[in-house]
């Protein structure tokens, strides 16, 4: 297998990429001081998400802080009509619609669902991130 190693701030990290018989990636683990993943090569399609035109009244209604843990947000909000998610403690992200309550993050393999009540008012949304995590609305 071939190893590569990369030290981060006040951390080691080592990724380790496993081969078979005839030298092709089967699988990747991070190894790190808290926790190792090992992820494990896929022919899965990732799939590709149309952007579609979301109105501001209606993402309006999506603004406000949503808690995942607790002392642990998302934070929904728009900039220049371009619409972000944020992490605490993490850099914001470009979120894209692709249905009217339905986001992709830009550059990654991860998806939000606002999720509302019978009324239609925001209660909360889910993180789509490999499982589902639900955060509810708090601000």
């Amino acid at each position: 297998s071939d190893v590569y190693k990369r030290q981060f701030k006040d951390s080691m990290e080592t990724i380790e990429f496993k081969r078979d018989f005839n030298d092709k990636v089967q699988s990747l683990a991070i190894h790190s001081i808290s926790k190792d993943q090992i992820w494990i090569k896929s022919d899965k399609v990732v799939p590709i998400y149309k952007a579609i035109n979301l109105d501001k009244e209606t993402f309006d209604n999506y603004v406000g802080k949503y808690e995942l843990e607790t002392d642990f947000y998302i934070r929904i909000y728009s900039e220049n009509s371009i619409f972000y998610s944020q992490l605490t403690n993490q850099d914001k992200i470009v979120i894209i619609p692709f249905e009217k309550n339905k986001f992709t993050l830009k550059g990654a393999d991860k998806r939000i669902t606002i999720n509302t009540n019978e009324d239609l008012k925001v209660i909360s949304l889910t993180l789509h991130e490999g499982s589902d995590h639900e955060a509810k609305k708090v601000e």
